[in-house]
């Protein structure tokens, strides 16, 4: 007898929902045995079940109706849809409920060894759906638009669970994920049932405005006899207004990594000072966009493979681009009254993107933010986030930003963070500088040193995903943090510049736009380790985005490959992150801070530097794989423009060569006499293997720096 695994109990406002094959109730063994089952669905003590391949009366089960056992020796109701006939009887999948549902509905569905179906049972708070989807991938494929299509018009929190055939990654599973969630840990495997390799059994959220958090989820490796699928199950609370502790994305997590890629929008009254930031005392009557065009913004960020748009709504300085009733200090009291929140929400709608909000906390005009009384602004801010959150339609996202002018609890996040699920229970709050180093303290910890679960805490609680703008996350970035002593799951959003100065506002004389091979690895970097990237794509005082920059970013979105609805390309496999490494000179000699293993360490706020103009830096690496890119990320000189915050970069290195160690010898693989630039990407004419690889530097400004040296096999 092999040892039973504990189960938990359950939380009682969670649903503990169950998906099983059990072929029909023959074991592994060969043997029907209806009260085996029964009693692993008694153990488990689902609220509600996802049972497949059951069998009606047919002569292979001597006439006996499957489920009808089951339900009766768990005490449970039944739900029955019939696929086939089959043996005299019927063969199909069914539904067990403590509750008695309300209506049910089945649809059939494509399978070419057979014909498969899908059942619907409505209760009074939720929907559970069931499956057992065809062998046939194709089939798999042509079932999901019906199973959407049926399903439109349904409001309630939804679950979907049964046998998809179909693993995580595959064509069917990024089909079904455009709209379902896989709350089930889909790297637990579940079938063979005796010696488990794949995950084919899933139990989903629907996407249709309801949050799905996740309490536990497990499979019972313990129970390999009653058939040759494990049963899985999960406790899920829906809608809940609290952040819940928590190893496993939420379902507002999970759609937020899996859009993973947005347009930042900097617009409003600061755009016509030419300016970053502003006090609240620049006029409203001083926004004056003479030829606005949100339509086009949006058109733009669909032609460059952007999944969401992040619309600055009000700065700090107050401005709000929405008629708020609240404030005389927006685009109803300018020379341009236009909604612009409406416009972008609506343009998103049109072109099929989500639409997601930023919103100052800090707040350097209205009068109530000054005011002893503290609570008068915490009221103010919630009657605006009510507009914003009430009258736009779906928000994906909301932005905080501004935090570090009062205490964080004076920001009273608990009530805002209740008010946002309220009204939008799968918009992800986040807010920016959300870590600190240690719990109670404003010692912010950096993205950098984000390496270790579970040993920063929130500044800012709750917070659906981490924010340190503009700072980029490790390589090795990691996803618990602690608050009260519990450990949650927090994914980390970049912010980026298109601009090559680092400005966010757009100024009234043009800048350039960065180089595509830098956005391209930023890309890559950012959108890794189920992280997220949104860029600053911000328009002009004509109220449109200028030309080049529109070019620049669909151009982006071309050489990356972005296809709708499908996963957002990655780079190839690294070969050089955490590789020894060594230089001909490190600055002052400490290499602590400077030396040669911090350009290849993953992060990106820590660089080697020498100490002399002319330097090498060698890297080992394993001699049997293959590599065709190398990128490298210099650490330039800067300085910043007069409005405090673009900034100028200048390349030190101006000529340099990539060699690798070939029969006792350097070899070049590759030799320029252009200045490196800020990420220089060199794609290799053919593969090369090589035990050792070394950035050889002849000529440089100034004694040279790399943040990042990546020696790269892409596919």
């Amino acid at each position: 007898m092999q040892a039973q695994n504990p189960i938990a109990p359950k939380d009682k406002q969670a649903l503990r929902v169950m998906t099983y094959n059990v072929r029909n109730c023959r074991g592994m063994d060969e043997k029907i045995d209806y009260q085996r089952v029964a009693n692993i669905i008694k153990r488990v003590n689902p609220d509600i079940a996802a049972i497949q391949e059951l069998d009606s009366a047919s002569k292979r089960n001597d006439g006996v109706f499957a489920l009808k056992e089951l339900a009766k020796r768990s005490k449970m109701h039944y739900t029955y849809a019939p696929a086939i006939d089959f043996q005299g009887g019927k063969y199909g999948i069914g539904i067990l409920s403590k509750q008695k549902p309300l209506r049910y509905w089945t649809m059939p569905l494509p399978g070419r060894e057979e014909q498969r179906v899908f059942l619907f049972t409505e209760f009074d708070n939720y929907v559970l759906c069931c499956a057992h989807f065809s062998l046939t991938a194709e089939d798999q494929v042509a079932s999901v638009p019906l199973i959407f299509d049926a399903l439109k018009d349904v409001h309630k929190p939804l679950f979907f669970a049964g046998d998809m055939n179909s693993v995580q990654g595959s064509p069917t599973q990024n089909a079904l994920q455009q709209k379902f969630f896989a709350l089930n840990d889909y790297h637990n495997d579940t079938i063979p049932g005796q010696n488990p390799t794949e995950c084919i059994d899933f139990i989903y959220g629907f996407d249709n405005g309801n949050s799905y958090s996740v309490l536990k989820q497990q499979v019972l490796y313990d129970e390999p006899m009653a058939s040759d699928h494990l049963p899985v199950f999960v406790d899920v609370k829906v809608n809940d207004t609290e952040l819940l502790s928590s190893n496993q994305p939420n379902s507002v997590q999970m759609a937020l990594m899996k859009r993973g890629y947005g347009m930042f929008m900097h617009f409003g009254v600061n755009t016509f000072g030419d300016t970053e930031w502003s006090d609240g005392t620049i006029p409203a009557g001083k926004y004056n966009p003479t030829n606005l065009d949100c339509d086009q913004w949006v058109r733009v960020a669909r032609d460059a493979g952007f999944r969401y748009v992040l619309l600055i709504t009000k700065h700090h300085d107050g401005f709000c681009l929405w008629d708020s009733k609240y404030t005389d200090y927006d685009v109803a009291s300018s020379p341009v009254k236009t909604d612009v929140v409406k416009a972008v929400s609506e343009a998103c709608k049109k072109y099929g993107l989500q639409f997601a909000i930023y919103y100052s906390l800090w707040d350097r005009h209205e009068a109530s933010y000054k005011d002893k009384d503290f609570n008068k602004y915490i009221s103010y801010m919630s009657n605006q986030l009510t507009e914003l959150l009430t009258n736009y339609g779906p928000i994906c996202e909301l932005w905080f930003d501004g935090g570090w002018d009062k205490k964080p609890e004076e920001w009273q996040m608990p009530k805002i963070y209740a008010l946002v699920k309220r009204l939008q229970p799968q918009c992800a709050v986040g807010v920016n500088h959300t870590i600190v180093l240690k719990e109670g303290e404003r010692n912010f910890a950096l993205p950098d040193s984000m390496t270790v679960d579970n040993k920063y805490a929130f500044q800012y609680f709750p917070s659906d995903f981490r924010l340190w703008d503009p700072k980029i996350a490790h390589k090795a970035d990691k996803k618990q943090y602690m608050h009260q002593g519990k450990s949650y799951y927090l994914p980390f959003e970049h912010t980026i510049c298109l601009s090559k100065a680092w400005n966010w506002f757009q100024k009234k004389n043009p800048l350039p736009a960065r180089d595509l091979d830098e956005l391209q690895e930023l890309f890559y970097w950012c959108t890794d380790n189920h992280n997220t990237l949104v860029v600053n794509v911000p328009p002009d005082q004509t109220g449109r985005i200028r030309e080049h920059e529109a070019n620049t970013i669909i151009e982006l979105g071309k050489r990356l490959g972005i296809k709708k609805d499908e996963p957002l390309p990655v780079n190839g496999q690294f070969l050089s992150i955490g590789a020894e490494t060594k230089a001909s000179s490190v600055l002052k000699g400490d290499n602590g801070l400077y030396g040669a293993q911090l350009a290849t360490d993953g992060g990106m706020q820590t660089c080697w530097s020498a100490a002399d103009t002319c330097a090498t830096l060698t890297i080992a690496l394993p001699g049997d794989k293959p590599f065709n890119k190398i990128s490298i990320f210099e650490c330039c000189d800067m300085k910043n423009a007069p409005d405090g915050f673009s900034n100028i970069r200048t390349n030190r290195i101006q000529t340099y060569q990539i060699e690798i160690w070939k029969d006792n010898q350097w070899l070049p693989v590759f030799v320029s006499d252009e200045p490196m630039g800020d990420c220089k990407v060199i794609r290799l004419l053919h593969s090369y293997q090589t035990s050792q690889i070394r950035l050889n530097i002849t000529k440089a400004s100034a004694p040279p720096s790399i943040y990042e040296f990546n020696v790269i096999d892409e596919k």
